[in-house]
């Protein structure tokens, strides 16, 4: 009797088990912030050229006033040096004086490096104390010029010269042993974090390097633009990572990026009879290949998920920190934060595909699709203009506890701020805000947003209100009759080199560069300058221009295919390759896994328009598109037919 029981136990939990899990999928997700950290004092906001200044997250938090000239880091303690010039032992967290030390009446700046106080004089003389001797006796110290300013960092000291060579001292005992190892802007102040080296010039303009590489660039990281950055600096000082400023009228500031706080990379892993697809959608204006597929290349050595089986997509949000190569902008724009892009963005797009396929459980998928018009073709006009305005969606249902993850895609460039949110601030723009608005929704555990075909549509509103439009439809769709996904994953992976206009020989790009180098005080000038010079050193290197290849990826999760193109796609792609498959669910994404130029339809390369023509010396290509790219892309779609 005993054994029967068991046996329709055992029957009952099968039969359960295979009820919950009716579609055979198991489904995982996950939201990670990328979001600047303190590593970073201020990153380089992307998507636009302009202002020619740069755009910056370095904002200011006031910490009162403050008598504070100059302050370093002393063992568990700091050295201040007031106006008064009158030198203290202080409080590390609130840089307020403890206990007086001394005097130093002609110092202006000051540093502390294996037991001695280093100081800079009115006159520019270096000079030193040890500090045990209770600031009795400064010596001069040994640099043959004259220095304006010193830092200290990782036991080495850091002294720029009048003529604005930088030195790094190397301490040997009482022996400082001068390397030059560049050049600094007009300075009026340096200081130091144990990772980079920061300068406050004489226009006010702040610049960061790294600390040792001989002839390192210096970045600018901020000026006064009004808005998020209003103060005006007098010095400049670095302490526990965090850059302290005293303005002109006497006050302490401590830098904070300047953002809305909604910068994130958000996963979902899809597996069903051992094979496993993933989904990342990443709230950056582009990632370059490179980056991507070292990601994937250490979610297959650490998990086992196929490359070709993840999909990276960038919402291509303009006001996220810039996260790729752009050569031939202004140089704050040129290459990411190495430390933002490796320790926030990799990371955290690592961390959250992890955290995807750790949080697998059975799930119910459901698609479903509506219209929702928040944009507008933005270059074509007349017969050629065309608008896709269709969302889709992807719904999973936790079958335990039927919460939602919900995934959407929609096509439209986040380019216009909102009137509560700057042009200076961080922000994920629409993608952003329709998230948060979704997942105000209790049953909502998550929401995914993947950029379509967007690269010739602008919104119509700005992205608050573009948001609340789309975060509607997303809603309504939900709440329709959505459509059961069913049936077997697969994914496929392929690279496309379509035809292109015949680069520019040698000759002409220097016909070219030499026109361009006669345009003072132009964007665009400086811009093709240094677009010419990127393809003389190809030249050079190669002998040859570069391929320019467009990745085309495909994941099937049952009767719905995901279709991603590498690139700023223009519109009619979108609506050529849902054609291919018109009886099926296909959803159809761009900005993915690469973004490296437009992906221009032949009405724009007729037209010779920002898509078509401009935007490739932007993106620094060696030439654009030709008409027969379009053609030649959806015969290669429609011929592999994955």
């Amino acid at each position: 009797m005993r054994s029967i029981i068991n046996n329709i136990g055992i029957l009952l939990m099968v039969v359960l088990f295979a009820g919950a899990c009716s579609s055979g999928y198991e489904v995982g997700t996950s939201s990670v912030s990328l979001e600047p950290t303190d590593e970073t004092v201020s990153v380089t906001l992307g998507g636009y050229a302009s202002p020619w200044e740069g755009r910056f997250s370095l904002t200011w938090d006031c910490l009162g006033e403050n008598k504070l000239l100059s302050v370093t880091a002393c063992k568990d303690s700091v050295v201040i040096l007031d106006r008064e010039k009158r030198l203290y032992y202080g409080d590390k967290k609130q840089l307020l004086p403890a206990r007086e030390i001394g005097k130093a009446p002609s110092i202006k700046q000051i540093a502390f490096c294996d037991g001695y106080l280093y100081g800079v004089t009115m006159n520019n003389r270096l000079v030193r104390t040890l500090l045990e001797s209770g600031i009795a006796v400064w010596e001069d110290v040994r640099f043959v010029p004259q220095v304006k300013g010193i830092t200290s960092s990782n036991g080495n000291l850091y002294a720029v010269d009048l003529q604005d060579h930088l030195y790094k001292g190397v301490l040997n005992g009482t022996v400082i042993e001068w390397n030059d190892i560049g050049f600094a802007p007009e300075i009026v102040e340096i200081a130091s974090d144990n990772k980079r080296l920061y300068v406050l010039t004489k226009d006010t303009i702040l610049y960061q390097r790294s600390l040792d590489k001989a002839d390192e660039r210096w970045q600018r990281i901020g000026y006064k633009n009004n808005e998020t950055f209003t103060i005006d600096v007098a010095h400049l000082n670095c302490l526990d990572g965090h850059l302290y400023v005293v303005s002109d009228d006497g006050f302490l500031y401590s830098n904070k990026h300047s953002s809305v706080g909604d910068i994130k990379a958000k996963a979902m892993s899809i597996r069903k009879d051992g094979k496993t697809v993933v989904i990342v959608g990443v709230d950056v204006c582009g990632l370059n290949k490179s980056l991507t597929d070292d990601i994937k290349a250490e979610i297959r050595r650490k998990r086992g998920v196929d490359e070709n089986a993840i999909l990276i997509n960038a919402s291509h949000t303009h006001y996220a920190p810039v996260t790729q190569s752009w050569a031939t902008w202004q140089k704050p724009n040129q290459y990411p934060d190495s430390l933002y892009l490796l320790n926030v963005v990799y990371k955290g797009i690592v961390q959250a595909i992890e955290e995807s396929l750790d949080n697998m459980e059975p799930s119910s998928l459901y698609f479903g699709r509506d219209t929702c018009s928040i944009g507008r073709n933005r270059s074509l006009t007349g017969e050629d203009v065309i608008y896709d305005n269709v969302v889709d969606v992807i719904v999973s249902v936790a079958d335990k506890d039927k919460k939602k993850t919900v995934l959407f895609m929609a096509g439209c460039h986040p380019v216009f701020p909102d009137p509560e949110v700057g042009r200076y601030t961080l922000n994920a723009n629409y993608p952003g805000y329709t998230k948060e608005l979704l997942e105000q929704d209790g049953d909502i555990r998550n929401s995914i947003f993947l950029q379509a075909f967007a690269g010739d549509v602008n919104p119509v509103d700005p992205f608050r209100t573009t948001a609340r439009k789309l975060a509607g439809a997303v809603a309504t769709i939900m709440k329709a009759d959505l459509k059961p996904i069913k049936g077997a994953v697969s994914y496929s992976f392929d690279t496309i080199i379509p035809p292109v206009v015949a680069p520019w020989t040698k000759e002409q790009i220097l016909q070219f560069r030499e026109r361009s180098l006669k345009i003072e005080n132009d964007i665009a000038a400086e811009r093709d300058v240094n677009w010419a010079n990127i393809q003389l050193a190809s030249l050079e290197e190669n002998g040859k221009l570069p391929e320019m290849p467009v990745y085309y990826q495909t994941l099937n999760v049952g009767d719905w295919k995901l279709v991603a193109l590498s690139r700023e796609v223009t519109t009619e792609y979108g609506l050529a390759i849902r054609a291919i498959w018109p009886e099926q669910k296909v959803s159809v994404v761009a900005y993915s896994n690469d973004v490296s130029s437009y992906l221009a339809t032949p009405p724009h390369i007729r037209a010779k328009d920002y898509e078509g023509y401009e935007s490739f010396f932007w993106y620094a290509q060696p030439t654009c598109f030709s008409k027969e790219t379009f053609p030649f892309i959806i015969n290669k779609i429609k011929e592999n037919n994955y």
